[in-house]
């Protein structure tokens, strides 16, 4: 769709892709809300030394002690015409994404695992989840001769803030422009790269 507030230029449409969570997707994301003891299940979890960049293909959290149910973050990829990227989706599930899970035999919780588990255990309940919007765009050109025939815009929410009650925050984010789908973690506020002409807002806080 040609948008108001993004004029077409020497006659060239301009053309915006939007994606935002839904109602689903934040009604999961609230549930982390409050949580007395927060820990993070990763199907296979990657460190880049020396930075410390934590990805991993999906994350889970419990809800409960006995650990049968859980907040599922998972990367969706999106193409649209010139461009890809991925939104980070959320679900309450009573098993982890890609992560196996057996009952303890004896026991009230089940056993979740072989996986890498990120503890941060001086941080407090999450106070609240900021869904952080980010919007690029560029021109899309001829083949033959190199002329603009559309400007194109994508928008979507690319990054999930944690805010924790002891003052940290944790960030989960994706890579625009990458098929790959991974989930980058990172302490603080950062989302990973970004493009020069990059527009980065929260859209929506849960609390």
């Amino acid at each position: 769709m040609t948008l108001p507030g993004f004029p077409a230029r020497g006659g060239v449409e301009t053309v915006l892709h939007e994606r935002c969570l839904d109602d689903g997707d934040l009604s999961a994301l609230g549930r982390l809300v409050g949580l007395d003891r927060v820990r993070f299940a990763a199907d296979a979890l990657e460190v880049a030394l020396p930075s410390g960049l934590m990805s991993c293909r999906s994350l889970a959290v419990p809800l409960t002690g006995d650990q049968r149910a859980f907040v599922n973050v998972t990367p969706d990829w999106v193409q649209v015409p010139y461009d890809d990227f991925h939104l980070l989706r959320a679900a309450v599930t009573a098993a982890p994404e890609s992560i196996p899970v057996s009952p303890m035999a004896g026991r009230d919780a089940n056993c979740v695992g072989p996986c890498s588990w990120i503890e941060p255990d001086d941080f407090g309940p999450i106070r609240c989840v900021e869904v952080v919007s980010y919007e690029t765009g560029g021109d899309v050109t001829r083949g033959d001769d190199g002329s603009v025939i559309l400007h194109e815009i994508v928008r979507y929410d690319r990054a999930l803030r944690l805010r924790f009650a002891g003052g940290q925050v944790l960030t989960l984010s994706t890579r625009h422009g990458s098929i790959l789908g991974a989930i980058e973690i990172r302490s603080g506020e950062e989302i990973g790269h970004v493009e020069p002409d990059a527009r980065i807002e929260i859209r929506h806080t849960l609390h």
